[in-house]
């Protein structure tokens, strides 16, 4: 029993280092992406992703959670609105593919997570409006962007179907409300594939 909870000590000390160090990380985005003037790219949205989530390695608080990869093809759509941008499809007819879906504008309704997990970023992001990811553990997390407000705050824990945020619509295609975007191992998959 002492060795249970020494352990449990132990673990609790460790997941609070992780925290601290996540804070620190999420904080220098946060004034680095303040302080830029012109639009982010996709590039730089990839590499915010990326500085997240080694912010969120070794956070050992996902032993209670089903894996992502273990729910594929059977997880809710974040809103329950037509999918009106695909996965791949490419902006406008340029160059850039979507690297996840966009839904029908649905202002002002529920966001709900798609699977439990911990909010690793909920602020502001140019070119994503207000921006949430979830981190799922095991190197999944999901993405919901183009939001009016938002319900939970960096270090959340949540669980599915959670309302994380109420819907907005993306200011640069107005035919186009929430974005949905899963990423295994920092690389976009296609959502509709881990969609029921």
């Amino acid at each position: 029993m002492v060795k249970q909870r020494q352990q449990a000590i132990r673990l609790e000390n460790e997941l609070e280092q992780a925290r601290e160090s996540q804070t620190a990380a999420l904080a220098e985005l946060r004034n680095s992406v303040a302080s830029r003037s012109s639009a982010m790219t996709q590039l730089e949205t990839q590499q915010l992703i990326e500085e997240i989530t080694r912010a969120l390695e070794g956070v050992s608080s996902f032993d209670q959670i089903t894996p992502l990869a273990d729910s594929r093809g059977k997880l809710p759509p974040p809103v329950n609105k037509p999918v009106t941008h695909a996965f791949g499809a490419t902006y406008d007819g340029g160059s850039l593919v979507r690297k996840g879906l966009s839904y029908a504008p649905n202002s002002g309704n529920p966001v709900r997570a798609v699977h439990a997990g911990r909010v690793g970023f909920a602020d502001r992001l140019r070119g994503s409006g207000l921006l949430i990811m979830l981190d799922h553990g095991q190197g999944c997390i999901s993405l919901y962007g183009h939001n009016e407000a938002l319900t939970v705050n960096g270090g959340d824990r949540v669980d599915a179907d959670e309302v994380l945020a109420r819907s907005g619509i993306n200011s640069s295609d107005r035919a186009a409300g929430q974005y949905f975007e899963i990423r295994r191992n920092g690389e976009p998959e296609d959502p509709t594939a881990w969609l029921r």
